[in-house]
């Protein structure tokens, strides 16, 4: 005998199966309702249905759950990714004005140094000017105090003019004369 066709085998419908929670020799005591295995695939079939339904309720509502999660998810992705563009641009726009602001430095740099030697070649200048007018001055001493009036030019002219006739001195020239002449 093959192993399809000997008794209580899975395709003779007609073979008893004991009911699950009885003892394998005995027969259900409800008659209406043998247990065969047309009933067991019946009831087998009712369960698979039933439970397949009730997980795919379940799977559907933790699939839900898992939608909106990826949903928000991808929500504050987008809103990190925009706000790092942001950044981007702005870290640019920051990087390109220190850019332009460390050129500024280095161009006033070199100005304030180019200044600062000319500032210390016109203080030579103006120290040259000064001792050499303090040469050239020449004091009067034993006048009295506001004696020149309101001319002070034209007073000491006209007293040097007097002070050097009345004095055995060669002419005085013009500054305009050639020394030589």
């Amino acid at each position: 005998m093959s192993k399809g066709t000997r008794a209580g085998g899975k395709n003779n419908p007609q073979s008893k199966v004991p009911h699950p929670g009885q003892e394998s020799g005995k027969m259900s005591d409800d008659a209406s309702n043998p247990l065969t295995t047309d009933t067991l695939v019946s009831e087998l079939d009712k369960l698979r249905r039933n439970m397949t339904g009730e997980l795919t309720a379940l799977l559907n509502s933790l699939l839900e759950s898992i939608h909106s999660s990826i949903a928000s998810i991808g929500s504050t992705l987008a809103t990190q990714a925009t706000t790092i563009t942001d950044m981007e641009t702005s870290l640019s726009d920051h990087s390109d004005r220190i850019t332009h602001l460390e050129q500024e430095v280095s161009t006033l740099q070199s100005k304030l140094v180019l200044a600062t030697e000319e500032n210390v070649a016109l203080r030579a200048n103006v120290e040259d000017l000064v001792s050499r007018s303090k040469r050239q001055n020449i004091r009067v001493v034993g006048l009295p105090e506001d004696i020149e009036g309101k001319d002070v030019r034209q007073f000491m002219t006209d007293l040097f003019t007097e002070v050097y006739s009345a004095m055995p001195f060669p002419p005085l020239r013009s500054l305009t004369e050639p020394i030589g002449a």
